[in-house]
């Protein structure tokens, strides 16, 4: 499997993200705080989620400042 491309909408520091990554490699970096940490998250969580994991799973994963009905997504 090659990850091409992923986006991130209301998750954690990310209101919204898109990211394309390159065929070879790709490099992530950024300042401390800047969310690298919460990209990677993100891909583990979307590439290795639990079948029985619920929406409340999910929960602690919004943007704090965003709406109860703004729900955390990942796509990859």
């Amino acid at each position: 499997m090659r990850l091409l491309r992923a986006s991130l909408k209301n998750y954690r520091v990310h209101r919204q993200l898109s990211v394309e990554f390159d065929r070879s490699s790709t490099l992530v970096g950024g300042p401390n705080e800047s969310g690298k940490s919460t990209l990677q998250r993100a891909l583990e969580l979307v590439l290795t989620r639990p079948a029985t994991s619920t929406a409340l799973d999910l929960e602690g994963l919004r943007t704090w400042d965003a709406d109860a009905s703004a729900a955390p997504t990942v796509a990859i």
